[in-house]
């Protein structure tokens, strides 16, 4: 999370459930740490909740509080961060044609991960050579937690993008640890240096080149807008409607009603429908914003038909995704995409 957006972007809560995963087996009573942090406890379980940031930097401050005295703990959590947890930003990552890509996504879209940190890539020329890790807005009370935890979370992210090792050549840590600490070296399948003055991952030579075995440039670009989206959830003026949008962008087919949003916010379905209403918004209209978003992105990048494209939608027949589309654009979704084909075809 950078520092601009820590106030504003709206984060999955898969990585409180991560970490409330590791306290429930190392035998830390939850409860108390819920209240400490001022959170919900269902956001232990629930599998579409979502935090502000200042909410998930809360949890990770008791989190390491709680579990400091567990050795190589943080390590073994932040191996739990696999790519899929990253929401859209995973899914862009693994979209990318090759390393450096790939690289560049999570360059651009670092606000959507759970970190205090900033992961900065390293070039020589053009060729991304390590990635550095920025602390400078770490807090003090979790800047240890934060790089040993990036140790198994970075060293994954990186290992996930591949689907086997990541060509490193060794990983420069800033903590102070003893050789292979934790038997980290085998864990994290490269050697890992401590006492360094930076943390790093450095690659091995013309790493960025490798190709991603899930390169797909119309996925990419359909994760990467749906990254883009949340990113803009940010710039809305009203935290609570920030909150509804991001419900409904992270949902990836069937998307939820009123009274599951609701509940996903931890408010009663009167409550949604007047603070929207307060700023002059309906649920139906936001939904059917995103919904028309998601289709012209599919109509216009997919060689779905329409039938399929309002499945994924969540119409329960194609006539009613027709008529909502032809009265979202004016026309229907068959003359839509000729005519943003042919606008494609002209540039």
């Amino acid at each position: 999370m950078r520092s601009d957006s820590l106030l504003t972007v709206r984060l999955s809560n898969q990585s409180i459930r991560i970490m409330s995963a590791i306290l429930t087996e190392v035998g830390i009573p939850l409860a108390p740490l819920f209240r400490q942090a001022g959170l919900d406890p269902i956001l232990a379980h629930d599998p579409h909740g979502e935090v502000g940031g200042p909410e998930e930097l809360r949890f990770q401050q008791v989190f390491a509080a709680a579990t400091r005295h567990i050795p190589g703990l943080w390590l073994k959590t932040g191996m739990r961060y696999r790519l899929m947890s990253y929401g859209p930003l995973g899914l862009a990552v693994m979209a990318a044609a090759n390393i450096a890509e790939g690289l560049r996504v999570l360059d651009a879209f670092q606000a959507l991960t759970y970190s205090l940190m900033i992961y900065r890539v390293e070039l020589q020329g053009d060729e991304p050579v390590a990635m550095v890790a920025d602390d400078s807005m770490a807090p003090p009370d979790v800047w240890e937690f934060l790089h040993e935890r990036a140790l198994g979370s970075a060293t994954m992210f990186l290992h996930d993008m591949r689907q086997q090792p990541f060509p490193l050549e060794r990983i420069d840590s800033v903590l102070v640890r003893p050789p292979n600490w934790m038997d980290c070296d085998r864990l994290l399948h490269v050697p890992v240096h401590f006492g360094q003055a930076r943390t790093r991952w450095v690659f091995k030579p013309g790493a960025g080149a490798e190709p991603l075995p899930m390169g797909s440039p119309l996925l990419e670009e359909t994760y990467q807008r749906m990254c883009t989206e949340l990113i803009g959830q940010a710039r809305v003026t009203d935290p609570f409607v920030a909150r509804v949008y991001a419900v409904l962008v992270r949902s990836s087919r069937n998307f939820p009603s009123a009274i599951e949003t609701a509940r996903h916010l931890a408010v009663s379905e009167r409550t949604l429908h007047r603070r929207l209403a307060e700023q002059g918004l309906a649920f139906g209209t936001i939904l059917d914003q995103v919904r028309q978003q998601r289709a012209c992105d599919l109509l216009q990048r997919s060689m779905l038909t329409v039938e399929q494209i309002a499945e994924m939608l969540g119409f329960q027949e194609p006539a009613s995704f027709s008529r909502a589309f032809k009265r979202w654009t004016g026309s229907t979704a068959l003359q839509w995409r000729r005519r943003a084909l042919g606008k494609t075809a002209l540039h």
